[in-house]
C-alpha cells in the first residue's frame, strides 16, 4: 500500500504544471532620446520555438518600462522581451526593426534588469536590410 502512494505522489509531481513568472524592467532609447510610447512585449517560447505573447506595455515618457507575465505548463519555456520599432540606425524610412532581449531562466520569479538599451544598436532584425542585400 505504501508503494502505491509513493508511485502516485511521484506521478503527480511529474505531471503537475510548473509556474514560470518573469518580470523585466529597463529603459529604451532611440538615437540618444527616450523611446516614449513604444510597445514592449513579453513572450515565451517553447522547445519547438513557438512564441506566445503573455504581456504588452508601453514605455513611459522617459522610455522606461516594466513588464510581467507568467505561464503554467509542464515544459520549460524561454522568456524574452520583444520590441518592434522604427529606430533604424541608417535613418531609412519605413523600416521595421526588431529588438530581442532574452531573460535568463534563473531570473524566474525575480525582476530582470534589461538596462538602458539603444534601439538603433540593439537590432535583431531589420526589414530594410533585406532590401539592401
Amino acid at each position: 500500500m505504501y508503494l502505491k502512494y509513493c508511485i502516485f505522489a511521484a506521478l503527480f509531481v511529474l505531471v503537475i504544471a510548473r509556474r514560470q513568472s518573469f518580470t523585466a524592467a529597463g529603459t529604451l532609447q532611440c538615437k540618444g532620446k527616450p523611446a516614449a510610447n513604444q510597445e514592449v512585449v513579453l513572450k515565451f517560447t517553447d522547445p519547438l520555438l513557438k512564441a506566445e505573447t503573455v504581456a504588452k506595455v508601453k514605455t513611459g515618457a522617459n522610455g522606461s518600462f516594466k513588464i510581467a507575465g507568467e505561464k503554467n505548463d509542464k515544459i520549460t519555456h524561454r522568456a524574452y522581451v520583444w520590441v518592434e520599432h522604427k529606430c533604424d540606425p541608417k535613418n531609412r524610412p519605413n523600416c521595421n526593426v526588431m529588438a530581442y532581449f532574452p531573460i535568463p531562466y534563473r531570473q524566474s520569479g525575480k525582476t530582470f534588469n534589461v538596462g538602458k538599451k539603444e534601439l538603433s544598436k540593439a537590432v535583431y532584425y531589420n526589414s530594410c536590410d533585406d532590401i539592401d542585400a
